[in-house]
């Protein structure tokens, strides 16, 4: 069995934060019912989740 390059990995990261990102505006826009808020709440709580993972590695390093 072969295991994945660093480069796949990499990839395989960036596909997984666009399909979870997708997902979560999709959930956004079912809940809100508008597009434009539905964008903005995606954008927030993406930024807050950077945010809270930035203040955890600072603080466990």
């Amino acid at each position: 069995m072969e295991h994945l390059s660093h480069r796949d990995e990499e990839m395989a990261k960036v596909i997984l934060f666009f399909i979870f990102l997708y997902l979560a505006y999709v959930i956004a826009e079912y809940i809100v019912g508008r597009r434009k808020t539905a964008v903005v709440t995606t954008i927030f709580s993406l930024s807050v989740f950077a945010c809270i993972e930035q203040i955890i590695k600072w603080l466990y390093s």
